[in-house]
């Protein structure tokens, strides 16, 4: 993953805005304040206990 703008993120080429979720089979990352954080996906999908 590579580091876009101020409040922007990019993941092979492609361009995301603040807030934007992307997730893969195992874990979702959120753009913010132009970096990736990264959460599990039971966070975001409330699934788990």
């Amino acid at each position: 993953m590579e580091f876009g703008g101020k409040f922007s993120c990019s993941i092979d080429g492609r361009s995301f805005s603040q807030g934007e979720l992307v997730c893969d089979d195992k874990r979702c990352y959120r753009c913010e304040g132009g970096e990736w954080k990264g959460r599990f996906i039971d966070d975001v999908y409330g699934v788990g206990p």
